[in-house]
């Protein structure tokens, strides 16, 4: 019970300013620790343990002694942090030095400050400007090495490149499909490393195997889709039987308000993803790190599952069809299932449409639970819209 409270304090306090009559920061202050939503979040002052800050623009500017959490569009980490930094967002620059590890993706990742521990690093451009005492895993369109590394380093991706600081202490692994990939033996010496062409098969040598492989991974991903299609609906199903007022309130939150929904459902899973490690780092919350990527893991797919209805019952409603029974919603929601199917098949965007899809649902469904506490009135109006249409 202290573990459900202690999520929902912390997505209140994340999501709050989306609801709120004026744009202010909403935080908590709680065993050393710092919870703190805004649109423009600043950490300005000493914190004696853990950061954890969501919004568009998230600044730590201060020392911090444990670890940092860090969620947003644009995310800076500019005083030194003791313990570990896990930071997502479109644009990453961590400026501070990093007593532990580093943990981050997003479209541009920069660490400009020393990392004492390990960096794992994905995005489409990531760039090392300072010493890593650890290893350095790194995933990413473009790599820019530009100073020493102590342990290994293992790099998939498309280019890599390595500045004049660039020192490699460890073994190399470098997995491209580029042809000119060279570690200078300034950085590595040649024994320790190693470079691997990442290629199409050679079709003509190896047609039988090919054809067999990919015919095998066809059924795989035929027979996974087929089930996903058989289950989602039965989830859904049983989620709208056993909590028809919250999921309708769910609903009409999703059309009042679908951009701040995708908000929230974001804001959601980027608050499930900081809570699992922050669960390994005790005796007690060790156990609960299964419990919490299952938590994880059904909040997506119930987000996923509620976005699909939406859409469905939103456009059936437009051709006069009410959703103003559990049969006629079930039918809206299988649809709905179908047609998020079809259309995450659409090639470079489909992923995106899913994605979109589940953001809408985890934020409505959410605010339908925990609304009443961020924005009172809205939450009233909406129950109340509810219960008039029964």
């Amino acid at each position: 019970m202290r573990v459900i409270s202690l999520i929902l304090a912390i997505t209140a306090i994340l999501v709050s300013p989306i609801f709120a009559q004026e744009q202010k920061t909403q935080s908590l202050k709680f065993g050393g620790d710092v919870f703190i939503g805004a649109d423009r979040p600043e950490i300005l002052t000493s914190v004696p343990n853990d950061v954890f800050a969501a919004g568009y623009k998230p600044l730590v500017n201060t020392d911090v002694a444990g670890d940092v959490h860090a969620a947003g569009f644009e995310v800076s980490i500019e005083g030194p942090v003791a313990g570990n930094v896990y930071a997502f967002g479109n644009m990453v620059r961590i400026n501070g030095t990093t007593g532990k590890d580093v943990t981050s993706s997003g479209s541009s990742v920069i660490i400009n400050g020393a990392v004492g521990g390990n960096v794992r690093a994905a995005g489409a451009d990531v760039t090392i400007n300072a010493p890593i005492s650890g290893s350095v895993l790194i995933g990413a369109a473009s790599f820019n090495l530009n100073a020493a590394v102590s342990g290994d380093l293992s790099f998939s991706g498309d280019r890599i490149e390595f500045g004049e600081g660039a020192k490699i202490d460890g073994q190399v692994l470098i997995r491209s499909n580029r042809d000119d990939i060279q570690v200078p033996a300034a950085v590595a010496p040649p024994d320790r490393v190693t470079i691997q062409k990442v290629s199409t098969p050679d079709m003509v040598s190896g047609m039988g195997d090919i054809a067999k492989q990919t015919t095998q991974g066809l059924w795989v991903a035929w027979a996974s889709a087929l089930l996903l299609l058989l289950v989602l609906p039965i989830i859904g199903v049983i989620w709208l039987a056993l909590f028809p007022k919250r999921s309708q309130i769910a609903y009409e939150v999703a059309i009042a308000r679908p951009f701040k929904s995708i908000f929230i459902g974001l804001l959601g899973v980027a608050m499930f993803i900081g809570l699992i490690p922050v669960l390994g780092m005790t005796l007690i919350g060790i156990p609960l790190i299964p419990v919490a990527i299952v938590v994880l893991i059904v909040a997506v797919l119930l987000g996923y599952i509620a976005g699909a209805w939406f859409l469905a019952a939103r456009v059936l409603e437009a051709f006069g069809f009410e959703g103003d029974t559990l049969i006629k919603r079930a039918i809206a929601m299988v649809a709905g299932i179908i047609l998020a199917f079809i259309l995450g098949l659409i090639p470079f965007i489909g992923w995106l449409i899913g994605l979109v899809f589940g953001f809408v649902g985890l934020g409505s469904i959410l605010f339908a639970y925990i609304g009443r506490s961020i924005n009172k009135q809205f939450h009233q109006d909406v129950a109340a819209e509810v219960e008039r249409l029964g």
